[in-house]
């Protein structure tokens, strides 16, 4: 099979997309030759990124989201003559008529909270959300296949498109192995590490470290978030209710530095009202961090018993529930880890690409 594949989120700088991408790439590396894979990838990873002699790098300095994408991405991938696309996004061009597989990661733009994570002008906005619906229904509709990541996302998928069900592929993500290194934990370091946007409701986990810190709790919060406007905000809340102390936000960092910070933090708290998985809490968990999350039906189906859950629109129960982690006896713990060890095996990137490629079979009829 020639297969290309869009590779312009490549980058830990596009958070789990990037991750996605990257971790599909990897394990595709491994599984031999027999395939042809053409990569499309933005200047900077083109230049840095090597593969192994099936893989052909193209340069792809195509924005995402933009009118080139529609208008110019359709021509690059019809030179290439594959057989099939993989979009890890719902972005793929309208223009491309060819067969391809979409992998849908939620619909979180459909739940309306889209509207405050933006800074555009309402009018701006508003033509921006009617493209995105328009793109996300040809997405969906014209897939030969869609790979999505969890029975919730499959769900909420059908239930929007009911004929999307029958062509859609239940693909867990994996647990990343970062570059593991040795470093102490730092009593009462909380860790959040994702977006800023609204939806993430990062501003209620500042709430809730405030409660914490005025009723004499000994914590600090870093925040591991992409350099945007949504930042902004953050370091002006902040500042606003005096946390400037107690937390630390940090961007842009490598496997290595991300991994030390998993490993230094007592607790990852993730306070986000709708995910399509939620890749961080896996990674939190392998770094024998605790995992606190919001008591919603994804993190119900990934993580079980291995999380401890609150009210995501409380910081009272965040607080509650980072306090509780914090005070797990050393067999608490241990119990947690031992349950992580045994539900993570469902949860690995190999099996991930292998499955991929059976679904690149399955719609090209192989």
């Amino acid at each position: 099979m020639k297969i290309c594949i869009d590779a312009r989120f490549f980058g830990n700088e596009n958070g789990g997309l990037g991750r996605y991408t990257m971790q599909l790439l990897d394990e595709l590396a491994k599984l031999g030759t027999k395939n042809t894979y053409y990569v499309l990838l933005r200047k900077k990873y083109f230049e840095s990124e090597s593969f192994p002699a099936n893989f052909q790098k193209v340069l792809c300095e195509i924005p995402h989201y933009s009118l080139k994408e529609q208008l110019v991405l359709p021509s690059l991938i019809y030179s290439l003559k594959v057989d099939l696309v993989h979009f890890p996004h719902f972005n793929a061009p309208i223009l491309y008529f060819g067969k391809r597989v979409v992998t849908i990661h939620d619909l979180l733009m459909h739940k309306g909270v889209g509207k405050k994570a933006t800074t555009l002008p309402t009018w701006k906005y508003l033509i921006k959300r009617l493209g995105y619906r328009f793109v996300f229904d040809m997405a969906v509709n014209s897939a030969n296949q869609i790979i999505v990541p969890s029975n919730y996302v499959l769900n909420e998928l059908a239930r929007k498109y009911p004929k999307s069900k029958q062509k859609s592929k239940v693909i867990y993500e994996g647990v990343t192995s970062l570059l593991v290194t040795k470093s102490a934990k730092v009593k009462g370091k909380i860790l959040y590490v994702g977006n800023a946007y609204p939806h993430k409701n990062v501003e209620s986990l500042l709430d809730s470290v405030s409660i914490l810190l005025k009723e004499g709790a000994r914590v600090s919060l870093t925040l591991v978030v992409p350099k945007d406007n949504f930042v902004g905000r953050l370091e002006s809340k902040v500042k606003s209710i005096g946390l400037g102390a107690s937390v630390r936000i940090k961007s842009f960092l490598t496997d290595q530095q991300l991994s030390q910070e998993y490993m230094s933090a007592e607790v990852f708290a993730y306070p986000s009202f709708s995910e399509g998985f939620g890749l961080q809490g896996l990674e939190a968990l392998a770094s024998k961090c605790l995992f606190c999350c919001s008591d919603i039906g994804i993190f119900r189906e990934i993580y079980g018993d291995t999380a401890v859950y609150f009210d995501p629109s409380s910081p009272k129960s965040i607080a509650e529930s980072i306090l509780r982690s914090l005070n797990l006896s050393t067999k608490e713990k241990s119990a947690i880890f031992s349950e992580f060890e045994r539900i993570k095996k469902k949860y690995d990137w190999g099996e991930m690409a292998k499955k991929t490629i059976k679904v690149y079979e399955s719609s090209l009829g192989i």
